[in-house]
């Protein structure tokens, strides 16, 4: 009966995680030689700061498409611990 309510806060947190923007560019922004730089930050970096937007872009349907793939792999994921 927990499984749907697992699999939504699991869904969310990963997603929170790679979506991490504002407390990096608060505190160091992206930091000494990039070490704190998340993956939102870099596409906001490339495509704000350097103005290549067509490559940010692609970097955000990338980001996009792992994302979608992560949340698909949850999901078999949860299917199989249902089936067991």
């Amino acid at each position: 009966m927990m499984r749907p309510t697992i699999l939504f806060t699991t869904i969310l947190s990963t997603m929170g995680t790679f979506s991490l923007f504002a407390e990096p560019l608060i505190m160091t922004g992206g930091g000494p030689l990039n070490k704190t730089l998340s993956s939102v930050l870099y596409i906001y970096s490339e495509s704000f700061r350097h103005l290549r937007m067509g490559y940010g872009s692609s970097l955000a349907y990338a980001f996009f498409l792992v994302m979608i793939l992560l949340t698909l792999i949850q999901f078999r994921l949860n299917r199989a611990i249902e089936k067991n």
